[in-house]
């Protein structure tokens, strides 16, 4: 993770989007062109009391990040 946040890097290798999940912290951030996203965890979230996904949507060659937590999965099934 911390190679990719070398700007050098990031731009030799045109990389756009960087996904990790290894912290269990949710977090979407910019550095440069290029969108670092976490979507924490459904089951051992570090930051929360409740667990979180994420939804990445790609259109008109945009990104687009939402965090939901898990909660609003059962809530659906009342």
């Amino acid at each position: 993770f911390s190679k990719c946040r070398n700007e050098k890097y990031i731009k030799e290798h045109n990389i756009k989007l960087f996904l990790s999940g290894h912290t269990h912290v949710k977090n979407v951030s910019k550095v440069g062109d290029c969108y670092f996203a976490n979507p924490g965890s459904l089951t051992y979230p570090r930051d929360d009391n409740e667990g979180t996904f994420l939804i990445i949507k790609y259109e008109k060659n945009e990104f687009s990040f939402e965090t939901k937590h898990i909660s609003c999965i059962f809530e659906n099934k009342k």
